[in-house]
């Protein structure tokens, strides 16, 4: 910077030399040309001077095709640039057109389209224009107003995030470049515009624009890499990035001095610096050019001041700070970000010691130094990201996610550089999260033991009821008459059925506790079928339903199964089907194998059918999907998840298919042999007891 601020100044009383030497030849240009024998990578560029763009005659130029240029010369790769506009380039690096997109700030939507390099090559953030004699020293100043933004930026997307998620009022304009932003509110085509820092320093002298003294999104760029790059090759970026960054010599700092200088003058030919060098030895004893000097010396001075303190701001809103470590000396430095993260003056000095004893959380400082030097000691270039805690100056335990580059000379690490930011509060909203799993566990583990010990309880008088409506039935002879009698059968229907629900609640309290008993026997199931079917037959006529048995006659079909548990599967599926259904309806039960070795079992109807918008609660344990179900005779809602449930246990798996209007058809697969290692391990399995000939 210094000698171009020589040559700015000296070039002022050279300009008759100057002038006679314009037609020399400028330097060429420092990116490379693709040849036949290297492996070629294709590169979007869109125009955001001065990161990336197309100059006066067409060629790549900006801070990003310098530094491909340089990991291209490393890696011996050849570059081709293909223009498009920013939309258009996202496009095509997802369709595979492109290999790689320069200046991309990673998001969720893009992380699961493209890859990212894992070394960010500029961190950069957006300030608000807006015409002068309008304030905006936040958001609610734009409220009612026009925003212009690039169409499908980073920034696009985090400000229509915060206008739902805050409920923002202002109208988003969507332009094609950065620089149609600024044109669209000078023009009056829009009241506000948001621009990355580095265009928007670059343009603003352009426009008779005011810029807000807000950031807004400070964020990470990156390479951006079309989905089926080899992680090779996204790795050999990240290994010279990473020796490029820690090296002040390289060709990466050299670009970022030449593109993102607050203040940058044209270089100018090699005979200009020399004739200039030869007239200031005649015109230093001029005062006017020392005063000059100064000057300038004092305007650079306060643009690299100003520039810090932008960074320094950056850090601070983003709760982020680096360190580096000496490895040679021990010597530890802070970045003005991390000693403010950390509650700490400018001032402080911070040593090794202070950091070991005093900042980092005793139950954290061994592993995360070992974790540091192992990596050294394996010749790791980067380590990360990694959680651990320190301890702010007050006392405060913060959660920060770090991150390492290693520096090596010589195959020696010799300095270690990382960032940390401040993640506290989402620790300890995902401690939060799990503290709510766990009441919730136990609250449903209580809940099954309420459950468990009041149908019990509650089964006691059941019985009785039923066994005494049963004798006053069958030894009533005629001195009851038919009402009677009905009312008898009342008694008896609605005692079985509180019977069956509380048998089914037992039997969910013992899968959810653990200690559902299956017990494996060969099953007909043809038999099963027959007797589900006459169990269920008196509930179908009362409902003028009809069932038909399709199951194919002949040779029977046998499970290795519980046919109790079987049994209660079966008669849960055609209870729903015969309750649900319509009069003069049907329930079809049919089945048949299936390659993998099961058999499945359908129960087909012709009712009502379920909502699309509530199936996927059919398997929700005490969910009624029809409002007049229980009205209508319909259970608890506990059936079907006890249904799925035991078939699950038992290595299977259950169903469904429904229309509204049409009817539904369930299905019950179980495996034809019995396999110990497909059930659930909560399940306690009674095998069969076989002789010698392996008869059960």
């Amino acid at each position: 910077m210094k000698s171009s601020v020589i040559r700015f100044s000296l070039g002022i009383f050279l300009l008759p030399f100057l002038l006679a030497g314009a037609g020399a030849v400028p330097e060429a240009a420092p990116w490379q040309e693709a040849s036949g024998e290297q492996p070629g990578l294709r590169a979007g560029i869109y125009q955001n001077p001065p990161k990336i763009f197309l100059d006066e005659e067409g060629a790549p130029a900006g801070l990003f095709p310098e530094v491909l240029a340089a990991l291209s010369k490393k890696a011996g790769w050849a570059v081709t640039y293909h223009p498009c506009a920013w939309a258009d380039c996202l496009v095509m690096l997802e369709a595979g057109e492109i290999d790689l997109m320069p200046d991309v700030a990673p998001t969720p939507a893009r992380e699961a389209l493209f890859k990212f390099n894992q070394v960010p090559v500029l961190r950069s953030w957006s300030y608000v224009y807006s015409r002068p004699g309008t304030v905006v020293q936040n958001f609610e100043d734009m409220a009612g107003g026009r925003v212009a933004v690039l169409k499908d930026s980073v920034q696009h997307g985090k400000l229509a995030e915060m206008r739902k998620e805050q409920g923002l009022s202002f109208e988003i304009v969507p332009t094609a470049r950065h620089n149609e932003t600024l044109e669209a509110v000078a023009a009056g085509r829009a009241d506000f515009g948001i621009v990355n820092q580095s265009l928007g320093e670059a343009l603003q002298n352009g426009f008779d624009l005011t810029r807000s003294q807000f950031v807004f999104q400070p964020t990470a760029l990156y390479f951006a890499f079309a989905p089926g790059t080899p992680d090779g090759l996204i790795a050999e970026v990240d290994r010279h990035m990473a020796a490029m960054k820690t090296d002040p010599q390289s060709a990466y700092f050299t670009a970022l001095e030449k593109w993102m200088s607050p203040a940058r003058e044209p270089a100018l030919p090699a005979w200009v610096i020399w004739a200039s060098g030869a007239a200031s030895l005649l015109l230093l004893a001029g005062a006017g050019i020392v005063v000059l000097l100064r000057r300038r010396v004092a305007q650079v001075t306060q643009a690299v001041r100003l520039s810090e303190e932008k960074l320094i701001r950056a850090q601070i809103i983003a709760r982020v700070g680096d360190f580096t470590w000496d490895l040679r000396t021990n010597g530890v430095t802070w970045s003005e970000g991390l000693l403010h993260l950390l509650g700490y003056e400018s001032e402080t000095e911070i040593d090794l010691d202070k950091v070991l004893e005093e900042i980092h959380h005793p139950d954290d400082t061994e592993w995360v130094l070992n974790w540091i030097l192992e990596g050294a000691a394996t010749g790791a270039r980067t380590l990360g990201p990694e959680t651990y805690r320190l301890r702010s100056k007050d006392g405060a335990v913060m959660f920060v996610e770090a991150n390492i580059v290693i520096e090596y000379e010589d195959g020696r690490a010799v300095k270690v550089f990382g960032t940390c930011q401040d993640i506290t509060r989402q620790v300890k909203s995902e401690r939060a999260i799990l503290r709510a799993k766990q009441n919730a566990e136990e609250a449903s583990r209580a809940k099954s033991q309420f459950l468990a010990t009041m149908s019990h309880e509650l089964r006691t008088p059941l019985n009785a009821i039923i066994g005494f409506a049963e004798v006053m039935q069958m030894t009533a002879g005629g001195s009851l008459n038919a009402s009677q009698m009905e009312r008898i059968s009342y008694i008896l229907t609605a005692g079985e059925q509180l019977l069956n629900l509380v048998n089914d609640i037992l039997d969910l309290s013992s899968i959810e506790s653990g200690h559902l008993r299956i017990s494996v026997e060969k099953v007909d199931v043809g038999e099963t079928v027959g007797e589900c079917i006459a169990q269920v037959s008196q509930m179908a006529e009362r409902g003028k339903v009809t069932i038909e048995d399709r199951l194919p006659g002949g040779m029977p079909v046998l499970l290795e199964t519980d046919g109790q548990r079987f049994k209660q599967i079966i008669i849960n599926l055609l209870s729903n089907a015969v309750k649900y259904n319509v009069d003069g309806g049907r329930v079809r039960i049919y089945g048949e194998r299936t390659s993998d070795g099961f058999f499945r079992l359908f129960v087909s109807d012709t009712g009502i059918g379920i909502p699309k918008a509530k199936q996927n609660q059919v398997f929700e344990t005490f969910t009624r999907l029809h409002p007049d179900a229980m009205v209508a005779g319909g259970g608890a809602g506990i059936g079907l998840s006890l249904a799925r449930l035991l078939a699950q246990k038992m290595g299977g798996r259950l169903g469904f298919e429904s229309e509204e209007g049409q009817g539904s058809t369930f299905w019950c697969d179980l495996p034809l042999e019995f396999d110990p290692d497909a059930l659930s391990r909560e399940v306690e399995v009674d095998r069969p007891v076989r002789d010698v000939n392996g008869n059960a």
